[in-house]
């Protein structure tokens, strides 16, 4: 083969190369083309059908292979959260524009609670029964005295005793939310448990004071106690007369309930020669005391009365279920709604084992 005829073979051979590879350019085109509408159309929503998913299930196949469906088959009461991924893989837009995005504070902001302190004063004692139950002594006549002589009769005692009960009751509220608050907020999570508990503790402080009784309620401390004797007087002076009250009685009393606007009445309560605070130095901190005993200042107490009285010996309260919280979407149509019920309760007794081991007093207007 001489030289022309190598030179005319090598030019032939380009030229069905360079036709070789754009027919192969043109091909991979053709497939990059078909390649992104079947990936468009996998990660559409409603793939192959309305009701399937990118992993080749439908909607019921997932829901009768799982665990929740299983437990319904058996008996269960509801399948739970059934887990079917996603229906499309594509990333949620959110439409709408602002200027700057606003600082979002993670806590919810309240009124202030009320610090919550008659409780503390009483005793408070765990049971595990739905009644308590006490002896208690009615009356006793005492016959105790000398035997003068050898043989003569002693002096006989009387007594007269009673059992005194007093059921536990249950105290309730609830508050219905929705599961996505619930889910989405952590703050209102915490704020649902914490406001639902304050105010049930707020409540049983009220009744623990001023309960009516009666069926399936607590009766307070305040319409079982003695009404102090004499006139009303100012805070100061009417405390000192129920506590010797009381002490003629053999009590000794261990805390005193005022109003929080009838304490600070007192505090700012000044001698009528020398203008000096009676209280003490108004500059410096004070503990709230009142001739040696603790005082409870709160808005719980009616203002223009105080209770003075025993409440370490001669009262109780007996707790059979303390707070608690639960959650249930087992209420009405919360299931269909997508609500949740968040109830807080607790089960309690209030015991007065002796009411004369407590005054109640009026604060006489403007003293």
């Amino acid at each position: 083969m001489d030289e022309k005829e190598l030179r005319e073979f090598l030019q032939k051979q380009d030229g069905e190369l360079k036709a070789l590879l754009s027919e192969g350019k043109s091909q991979l085109k053709v497939h990059d083309a078909r390649l992104l509408a079947l990936e468009q159309h996998v990660t559409a929503p409603g793939f192959g059908s309305s009701s399937s998913f990118g992993n080749g299930q439908s909607l019921g196949s997932l829901v009768t292979a799982s665990e929740g469906y299983k437990a319904i088959l058996k008996g269960g009461r509801s399948s739970g959260h059934i887990e079917v991924k996603t229906f499309s893989e594509k990333a949620n837009v959110v439409t709408g524009t602002w200027s700057s995005a606003p600082l979002y504070l993670p806590t919810m902001h309240t009124p202030p609670p009320r610090r919550l302190r008659v409780r503390d004063l009483m005793p408070q004692i765990p049971v595990t029964q739905n009644l308590v139950e006490w002896p208690n002594e009615d009356s006793f006549t005492s016959g105790a005295g000398y035997q003068v002589n050898e043989a003569d009769v002693k002096g006989e005692s009387t007594a007269a005793f009673s059992l005194k009960q007093t059921p536990i009751v249950t105290i309730a509220h609830w508050l219905a939310v929705s599961k996505q608050v619930v889910d989405d907020s952590v703050a209102f999570e915490n704020y649902i448990n914490q406001r639902l508990i304050y105010k049930l503790a707020f409540f049983i402080e009220h009744e623990l004071l001023y309960g009516v009784g009666g069926a399936g309620k607590v009766l307070g401390v305040v319409p079982q106690a003695t009404a102090a004797s004499g006139s009303p007087l100012n805070l100061i002076d009417g405390t000192a007369n129920a506590i010797a009250q009381l002490a003629n009685a053999d009590v000794e009393a261990s805390a005193i309930v005022c109003n929080s606007a009838d304490w600070w009445g007192a505090r700012a309560q000044k001698a009528s020669t020398s203008g000096v605070y009676v209280a003490g130095d108004p500059l410096s901190a004070q503990t709230p005391v009142l001739w040696g005993l603790s005082v409870v200042p709160t808005p719980s107490m009616t203002q223009g009365q105080f209770l003075v009285g025993d409440f370490t010996g001669y009262c109780a309260l007996f707790d059979r279920q303390a707070a608690s919280l639960e959650v249930s979407r087992e209420h009405s149509d919360f299931w269909v709604r997508n609500l949740l019920a968040v109830l807080c309760e607790e089960r309690l007794a209030l015991a007065v084992f002796y009411p004369g081991a407590f005054v109640v007093g009026t604060v006489h207007p403007g003293s």
